[in-house]
């Protein structure tokens, strides 16, 4: 399938009927988890147009009676809007182990099956998995099947039995209709294993950060805030933000997230730790630069940042090192690599901003409901196929 859509194809599928077919999104993160994850942010925006049946990573058996948590040992399917139902699944011990999940796969398959029947219209379905460690959907009754490609597997470390996954990476790569993938290098990756991906980048809730909000206690409004949101880990390059700390001792460097790795100490670097999704914004919209500071490495180098549309929705200039996707986004992100180009591009940042509207304006284009349509064209296309 090829990765481009005519305009005379873009034409035609624009006047199908919004509710042509429903979705199963067979997810990684739990539904409404703090904060938002794209499997959630992409099934919210679909739930516009389509039914959307979301089904959250599965409870274990053993766990839930250890938390003697007795309703958990049957499936649970609840509504969370018009559009959009929730589907808890139950598992065995074992199954995402390689020697137990089959059993698991068919298991988990009959429940999705079960709650689409209740949930889901009669007609056509795409299933969007987003996980490389559910498969085997033999079960459930699916029209086009859609994988997701949101980081490069198996290089995230919290991952266990990395080849079996990559086993299984390859084999939803090679049998799904559609693929998608966040980055260049994942699309790439694809392609050489055989799928034709379509590139289809992070977006951005831009309503939620894009609505003005009160600044938040404790910042003072007339010192230059250079931030970051997100998990404090050792994802990050320390480096880059001590050095802009150090040559700027009268800015303030803030730290927003849940902090898992030592920060280093400096009196105008401070980590006020998690803050709620709803006041994340207020934050974001008092930096004067939002950054991302991560290593280059192997799995950032194929990632796509979803606070690089988050700061430009609250009006905000970002200064970032040079991951692949966030090339072209000049001048509202400017990239370097090492700690002194990071404190110059910081520098040029502040000194000259762009507009507050224009970086709203480059976040609004990649709103997760553009994402939404997007895939929503592709798998129509595969269903007209």
């Amino acid at each position: 399938m090829s990765t481009a859509i005519s305009a005379a194809t873009r034409d035609t599928l624009e006047g199908r009927p919004a509710d042509d077919f429903g979705v199963i999104v067979v997810a990684y993160t739990r539904f409404g988890g703090r904060p938002p994850q794209p499997d959630w942010q992409i099934a919210r925006a679909l739930a516009a147009r389509h039914p959307v049946l979301y089904v959250d990573p599965p409870t274990f058996l053993h766990d839930a009676a250890r938390r003697r948590d007795w309703p958990a040992f049957r499936p649970i399917l609840r509504e969370e809007g018009p559009s959009i139902s929730v589907l808890r699944p139950v598992a065995s011990p074992g199954a995402d182990r390689p020697w137990f999940a089959g059993l698991g796969d068919r298991v988990i398959g009959q429940q999705i099956e079960w709650a689409a029947r209740r949930v889901l219209p009669p007609g056509p379905r795409a299933l969007i998995c987003s996980t490389p460690t559910r498969g085997g959907f033999a079960s459930v009754r699916v029209d086009v099947h859609v994988y997701s490609v949101n980081d490069r597997v198996p290089c995230d470390p919290s991952l266990r039995h990395p080849d079996y996954l990559r086993r299984r990476h390859v084999q939803h790569l090679q049998t799904a209709n559609v693929v998608t993938a966040v980055s260049d290098d994942l699309v790439e990756e694809g392609r050489s294993l055989g799928a034709d991906p379509l590139l289809l980048t992070n977006g951005v809730e831009y309503d939620h950060f894009a609505a003005p909000q009160s600044t938040p206690r404790g910042l003072d409004n007339d010192r230059v805030v250079i931030g970051f949101a997100g998990g404090i880990t050792e994802r990050l390059n320390f480096d880059l933000l001590t050095t802009v700390a150090d040559a700027e001792p009268d800015w303030l460097v803030v730290l927003v997230g849940p902090v898992t790795t030592k920060v280093p100490r400096r009196t105008n670097l401070v980590t006020p730790g998690a803050v709620p999704y709803a006041a994340l914004p207020a934050w974001m919209q008092r930096f004067n630069v939002g950054t991302i500071p991560y290593w280059i490495n192997e799995y950032n180098l194929a990632s796509s940042p979803m606070k690089t549309f988050e700061y430009l929705a609250a009006g905000r200039p970002v200064v970032a090192v040079p991951l692949p996707m966030l090339r072209g986004l000049e001048p509202h992100v400017q990239l370097a690599a090492d700690p002194d180009g990071f404190l110059a591009a910081t520098r040029r940042a502040v000194a000259a901003a762009p507009s507050a509207d224009s970086c709203r304006e480059r976040a609004r284009a990649n709103s997760w409901e553009a994402r939404a349509r997007a895939l929503e064209l592709r798998i129509s296309l595969a269903l007209a196929s």
